[in-house]
């Protein structure tokens, strides 16, 4: 298992931008990990890493229960891509290590 390492997201949302904490680790191109904002942690699920390119979602239940899609490109300390926010559509985030 390989640790990605810990990462500031900032993720562009219909409500504003949204900031959060994302551990990462990497097993044979399954990505494991947590997420965490607003005191509030949990596990990321469906998680892919295929060459540079990751994926993986989250379900929130604020401010409302919705499951967030991520997908996007780790170019070394950084990793840019996409969040859809279910039928609310989706916004670019982005993510430096810490």
């Amino acid at each position: 298992m390989a640790d990605l390492g810990k990462w500031e997201i900032s993720i562009q949302s219909p409500m504003g931008e949204r900031k959060s904490i994302l551990t990462l680790n990497e097993d044979d191109g399954v990505l494991t990990g947590t997420m965490s904002s607003d005191g509030d942690e949990g596990p990321i699920e469906n998680g892919k890493m295929e060459g540079q390119t990751v994926s993986w979602s989250m379900n929130v239940d604020k401010p409302m229960p919705i499951t967030l899609g991520f997908s996007g490109e780790l170019d070394g300390d950084k990793i840019e891509g996409e969040c859809k926010f279910g039928m609310f559509g989706q916004g670019p985030f982005s993510a430096v290590k810490v």
